[in-house]
């Protein structure tokens, strides 16, 4: 399992799948310069082509958290109904931790956090998914929820199975600064803020 708990530039692991890149786009217009959007900012309007893998997640009384929403593609790609249940149900002890720690930086941190899964099905296949986890300022504007996508890593033929059966964790990584800008434009400028003079740095 690779983690990362600060700022990752390597092009290989920064790259987000095309999904999460769209709902990471529409999460920065719905926060408008905050830390985090509210609820009611959320217009879905905007987020159709991204609903089916869409979910929303919340702490509940036991620091664990729950499938406070879940698209229709997420529930197929389980193969059940996810809304209502443990959000970490299935994962073994250390990975339930290691996620929950990074889940705690989106909701008390308001960081974004990028997770590569391995799901095994029944049929002994191997399916590969992106999950970013992102903040959302709750309806009562004082708890954090997290806003979050799936995205499958490859574009697969359709798989047959009844279940996912086991879970594995394959990275976790905190976006950098430079991910977190819309305009591809703005983050290579960003690499280029200072140029080296004589006599000392001078921005651009």
């Amino acid at each position: 399992m690779w983690l990362n708990e600060g700022a990752s530039r390597g092009q290989d692991r920064t790259a987000l799948e095309p999904g999460n890149q769209m709902l990471l786009r529409q999460w920065e217009a719905f926060r408008a310069g905050r830390t985090a959007p509210r609820r009611g900012d959320l217009d879905l309007r905007h987020m159709r082509r991204l609903l089916p893998g869409v979910f929303i997640a919340e702490k509940d009384d036991f620091d664990g958290y729950i499938w406070r929403l879940a698209g229709t593609g997420i529930c197929h790609l389980f193969r059940r109904e996810m809304t209502g249940r443990d959000f970490l149900d299935g994962w073994m002890s250390f990975e339930r931790g290691v996620i929950t720690r990074f889940l705690t930086g989106v909701t008390e941190d308001h960081r974004q956090v990028s997770f590569r899964l391995r799901l095994q099905t029944d049929r002994g296949q191997t399916l590969h998914v992106e999950m970013l986890a992102l903040p959302l300022t709750a309806a009562d504007g004082v708890a954090t929820h997290v806003l979050g996508g799936f995205s499958p890593l490859e574009d697969s033929q359709i798989k047959i199975y009844g279940a996912i059966i086991a879970m594995e964790l394959a990275s976790a990584r905190f976006l950098s600064g430079l991910e977190l800008m819309r305009d591809p434009a703005r983050a290579i400028e960003a690499r280029r803020q200072f140029r080296m003079i004589e006599g000392g740095l001078s921005p651009r």
